[in-house]
């Protein structure tokens, strides 16, 4: 039987349904993940989401919302006069170097970790020589990404080589591009490492390269930032990137969102996140080292890591004598050839860690030991963390 009107209004306030939140989002079409994780968090909340695409305000019931969310750079019409009305708005972008007073709050990305993790990356795989490519406007004197990307490269002993700014729209942009990219990468050393500041871009540099003839990685080893994965994975050679760890933004942007539409006061300070890790693919795995025996000898330890493999089947590989493969190993790269087999190998293990369900028992024996307990040991002596402390800082970023 159904309930009366008069049974609804006698019903105890604590057993009405709540009102919906209504929330407005402007969204870029980049930002997909993002959003995905965005409706998830707030679908938890039952707010109801519309995107302004879809508002008409001339009609005479216009859309009043709650609170917004504001997932692109270019502040929409609709946006400002519900700041002027007090409606709680947050702004969230990937990654941007500057933010203007007047979009905050904002949650993006930690730029100078960014910077952190790409310098680690290619000084990890020997690149003495690394550059910057942005489609955006930056400032070398103020942009954290670039500044802490150099004086994380000159710690390490490496050079920065300077930024440079291209155009990947307009017309007669793909002839502008490779011109640049000809004068500019043209009169650099090799090998040389590129980091892009998206995976698009990305993308064209090693378009470029290939159409150009120069060899990726072996030449030029190309980073990109974002692991969108379309556009890594449909690179002419698979793009490496920095996960950006998106799904923990949109999380962070709906819990601020939820608090400040419940009077919390919106905090000053952008509200940063940290970039999960270096998505190794194919354009960036390689050691940069001028010595051809070396590199040989290389490809062989990471190609057969999981393998029981030892230094006399790598100077045999090599051509050359233990000895001989020692020494000049530690001249190339400065570490021996045990030492870069066991790097690899941990890396191998934290990749499957962090992207994969798989216990310590079942990764030991595909990266090389035959001990659960020793890669244990030894993986919480170079990252000063378990492999299950090490797994937890993914789960933000796995959740869907």
């Amino acid at each position: 039987m159904e309930e009366s009107k008069t049974d609804q209004k006698k019903r105890p306030v604590a057993y009405r349904r709540k009102a919906r939140k209504r929330i407005l989002i402007s969204s870029f079409w980049q930002e997909e993940e993002a959003m995905r994780a965005i409706l998830a968090a707030a679908n938890e909340l039952n707010w109801e989401l519309t995107d302004e695409r879809f508002v008409h305000s001339q009609g005479p019931k216009a859309f009043t919302p709650h609170g917004m969310i504001c997932c692109q750079w270019a502040v929409p019409d609709i946006m400002m006069p519900l700041i002027e009305a007090r409606i709680p708005v947050v702004h969230t972008w990937a990654m941007r170097s500057t933010i203007p007073p007047d979009e905050r709050p904002v949650v993006t990305s930690d730029t100078r970790l960014v910077g952190a993790m790409a310098a680690a990356h290619f000084l990890e795989r020997g690149f003495r020589q690394v550059c910057y490519l942005s489609v955006n406007e930056y400032d070398d004197e103020c942009d954290p990404l670039i500044s802490t990307l150099k004086a994380h490269l000159e710690h390490g002993g490496a050079h920065f080589l300077g930024a440079n700014l291209v155009e990947l729209d307009g017309p007669g942009w793909r002839s502008a591009f490779d011109r640049t990219l000809d004068t500019w990468l043209g009169s650099m050393p090799r090998p040389l490492g590129v980091l892009a500041s998206g995976d698009i871009l990305g993308g064209h540099v090693v378009g470029f390269c290939k159409a150009f003839g120069i060899s990726v990685p072996e030449e030029i080893a190309v980073l990109g930032i974002g692991n969108k994965q379309r556009w890594c994975d449909m690179s002419p050679c698979p793009l490496s990137s920095i996960d950006l760890n998106p799904v923990a933004r949109a999380r962070q942007v709906v819990a601020l969102l939820h608090r400040m539409m419940g009077g919390e006061a919106a905090p000053a300070a952008p509200v940063l996140i940290t970039p999960t890790r270096v998505i190794t693919r194919k354009s960036t795995d390689i050691m940069a080292t001028a010595d051809l025996t070396v590199a040989k000898a290389i490809t062989f330890l990471w190609e057969h890591c999981g393998s029981p493999i030892s230094v006399d089947e790598a100077a045999a590989v090599a051509g050359i004598s233990r000895s001989s493969l020692e020494r000049r190993f530690r001249k190339a790269i400065g570490r021996s050839v045990n030492e870069e087999l066991l790097r690899k190998r941990l890396e191998r293990c934290r990749e499957l860690l962090l992207s994969t369900d798989l216990t310590l028992v079942d990764i030991a024996p595909k990266v090389g030991f035959l001990s659960k307990t020793y890669l244990h040991r030894i993986f919480r002596e170079h990252y000063h963390c378990t492999p299950k402390e090490m797994r937890k800082q993914s789960l933000p970023c796995r959740q869907t």
